[in-house]
């Protein structure tokens, strides 16, 4: 069955469990935050092939042109057999926990809003009109 639904944040983690794949068909994205969530739970995820779906998934995601006609169903029947491999899942949980997960960026956010901090201080009348 497809889905297309909104739901809260605390709810998603059930859809997770209960998806076998993610389909992001987008052919463009700033970053791909479902890529990083779907991959954190081991979830294949088949994308079109671009810049963010690449630095997102890296060598883990399943790609094809989806700009052609028949290319999402053929990227479905040509990798679904190894979809569920144990260490698959494993390896793409690993891809996005290495690169994004708190513990990897944490020091890099407190960096963002330190510096952010000091510019607002160095000239606070720019920031306040935005």
């Amino acid at each position: 069955d497809i889905i297309f639904r909104t739901v809260p944040p605390e709810e998603m983690e059930s859809y997770y469990r209960a998806a076998d794949a993610v389909v992001l068909a987008s052919v463009s994205e700033g970053l791909a935050r479902s890529l990083i969530e779907s991959s954190s739970f081991g979830l294949p995820c088949l994308v079109h092939r671009y810049g963010v779906t690449e630095y997102v998934l890296g060598q883990s995601g399943y790609y094809a042109d989806l700009t052609g006609p028949g290319a999402l169903g053929s990227l479905i029947r040509s990798t679904a057999a190894e979809w569920a491999l144990p260490n698959l899942r494993q390896q793409r949980h690993e891809v996005v926990a290495t690169r994004f997960s708190w513990e990897v960026l944490r020091g890099s956010y407190i960096e963002l809003l330190r510096r952010g901090a000091e510019l607002s201080q160095t000239n606070p009348e720019s920031y306040a009109r935005g």
